[in-house]
């Protein structure tokens, strides 16, 4: 009897392209911080953590956070430059949306708590994306993004 081969995963469970095919991810030794030590990425997961920290200590770590993204992006490698870049960015597009939570801080309707919490959770996400990146020694792809 002839074999017959089990179909492709779909969804959820595909594998995506094959390594060296396009848009495949870059193989690890490719990665431009692959090889990076701790101490290259301390300053950037610093700033990371001040992002999270700023949760429970309002303000004061946020903004130290983005003035050491601001000092460390100039000497930084190209890689680490997006991580920084991306995490200046943060700080712009969170300002913006607590600015906007306040602009609307007393209208009639509860879309003040709605924004603080949407600004919370894409503020955690955006530091636990950048964290795990950095970690794996690869740069932001775009760090000019609203978005993840």
């Amino acid at each position: 009897p002839a074999a017959v081969a089990a179909p492709a995963p779909v969804g959820r469970l595909a594998r995506g392209p094959a390594a060296g095919s396009p848009g495949a991810a870059p193989a690890a030794a490719a990665l431009p911080g692959a090889g990076a030590s701790n101490e290259v990425k301390k300053n950037a997961f610093a700033v990371y953590l001040m992002y999270l920290a700023a949760l429970v200590v309002v303000g004061l770590p946020l903004v130290a956070g983005v003035w050491l993204a601001y000092e460390a992006r100039r000497d930084a490698p190209q890689w680490l430059a997006s991580h920084y870049t991306y995490q200046i960015r943060t700080f712009w597009i969170c300002m913006a949306g607590l600015g906007l939570a306040a602009l609307v801080l007393f209208l009639p309707f509860a879309l003040f708590p709605l924004l603080i919490v949407a600004v919370v959770v894409w503020l955690v996400t955006r530091c636990f994306f950048g964290m795990v990146r950095l970690n794996r020694g690869e740069p932001i792809y775009n760090p000019q993004t609203w978005i993840v």
